[in-house]
């Protein structure tokens, strides 16, 4: 695999895996590369300084140092033919998208929170004798009750199999929130 910095015309940075040289020319010619922040399919390889072995004899090594001095110290603009320096407003649109995101992310994290909140208070706490105790309520044997505890994801699985309702919940397993 050969992985390569890209960087697209909205000024993401993403890193590509590649099987080969050819796998990524062939791709970005026919524009099958898309920046996953805002979908545009004009995404370029940024230069990367070249790993040259060397022979004690041998100046290979000096003329890729070269190499890599003279493109890093080229203009951004000539590097990214215009792709590195972007339009102020599209900063401020793309920061706008994210904060936007970010409050949504943040809102609906409150939500959640409010949510195993009022489940945590309307329930009883059964441990890790959860999924002994979700049988013996489903068939009868124990109080009926709103029961929470601790359960792998394959006891959850047999127990849904068994068709007791259950949720697996984000609720730290260690603290009892009651």
């Amino acid at each position: 695999m050969i992985i390569y910095d890209l960087i697209c015309e909205c000024g993401f940075e993403i890193e590509g895996w590649f099987s080969s040289l050819e796998d990524y020319q062939r791709q970005a010619d026919k524009k099958q590369i898309n920046c996953p922040f805002c979908s545009s399919n004009n995404i370029i390889k940024k230069p990367s300084a070249p790993y040259i072995n060397q022979n004690k004899n041998d100046n290979q090594f000096e003329k890729g140092e070269e190499k890599v001095k003279e493109i890093t110290t080229q203009e951004p603009s000539k590097i990214y033919e215009g792709v590195a320096t972007r339009p102020r407003k599209r900063d401020q649109a793309a920061r706008s998208i994210i904060q936007s995101k970010d409050k949504k992310i943040a809102e609906l994290s409150q939500a959640l929170g409010k949510i195993i909140e009022v489940l945590i208070k309307s329930s009883e706490n059964v441990g890790s004798k959860f999924v002994e105790e979700a049988r013996k309520i489903h068939n009868n044997q124990a109080p009926m009750r709103s029961i929470r505890g601790e359960a792998t994801i394959e006891e959850f699985y047999e127990l849904q199999d068994e068709g007791i309702d259950c949720i697996p919940l984000p609720i730290p397993a260690k603290k009892d929130l009651n």
